[in-house]
């Protein structure tokens, strides 16, 4: 049985996404973003949605960009970390003066939208549904009249069926990593730890970060769109224009912004 690095000496905490983020592509390389931005693209045109002006407000380190462009015409960006955004500047250098760090529930600019992208699970990590209360208002208030806020979410379908007990282990000649998965059942909280290393030594430093998660269930989203001054949503299946059912892995949302 192999020695974990969870055991290793010289482990030292960091904020989420500090050690992640140099990495990050390599590790979600299995993400299909042409696919996710086109889910998103028939979603849109469906409720006939044609934006203007666009802002991804959890971008990471920008993948989506190249298939958000052609569609989106004026994007724009925004992350919590500010390590991921500068991996978006190294990759997209002409995204400098249209990326801002902050948090999803404040955003760091008085410009309206005609679309508000937070798609990725990112709504999950809020762990109390207040914080996401907040979060849709606040989406809400930037948003153009006729806009749409687009988002999703992870149910505890998605995690039973695909994390629990995750160990993911990579190695490889620059950096290596280890990926731990807990989910917690009663609490539907998941908490997923990445260790890191750069293999520049014999013993080299191991970066831990820690990333709790609520998972969701698709009446608690919907209270909290009945307290926000949305009055129009439209929820998917995953990768779908079918109604979501007790069985879904990860929901869509489209709130749509009444129109003056």
């Amino acid at each position: 049985m192999r020695e974990t690095v969870i055991r290793h000496a010289q482990t030292i905490e960091v904020p989420p996404y500090h050690a992640l983020a140099e990495i990050y592509d390599a590790v979600m390389s299995h993400i299909d973003y042409e696919v996710w931005v086109g889910y998103v693209e028939k979603m849109c045109t469906r409720r006939r949605i044609a934006p203007e002006s666009t802002l991804d407000i959890s971008c990471g380190t920008g993948r989506a960009i190249p298939y958000l462009q052609p569609w989106c015409r004026e994007l724009y960006c925004m992350d919590q970390s500010v390590p991921m955004i500068r991996e978006l500047y190294r990759n997209f250098p002409e995204m400098q003066n249209k990326s801002w760090v902050g948090e999803m529930s404040h955003l760091p600019t008085n410009r309206k939208f005609d679309l508000i992208l937070n798609i990725q699970d990112s709504l999950n990590y809020y762990t109390k549904t207040d914080r996401i209360t907040e979060h849709i208002g606040n989406v809400h208030a930037h948003l153009n009249p006729g806009g749409a806020f687009v988002f999703d979410f992870s149910t505890d379908e998605n995690i039973k069926n695909n994390f629990i007990d995750m160990d993911e282990y990579y190695d490889e000649e620059s950096f290596g990593y280890e990926r731990v998965n807990t989910y917690m059942p009663r609490k539907r909280l998941n908490l997923t730890e990445f260790f890191v290393w750069q293999n520049e030594s014999d013993d080299p430093e191991v970066l831990l970060e820690k990333h709790l998660q609520r998972m969701y269930t698709k009446d608690e989203i919907e209270a909290c769109l009945r307290e926000s001054l949305f009055e129009q949503w439209f929820m998917y299946e995953d990768e779908t224009l079918d109604p979501p059912s007790e069985k879904s892995e990860r929901i869509h949302i489209i709130a749509i912004k009444q129109s003056v």
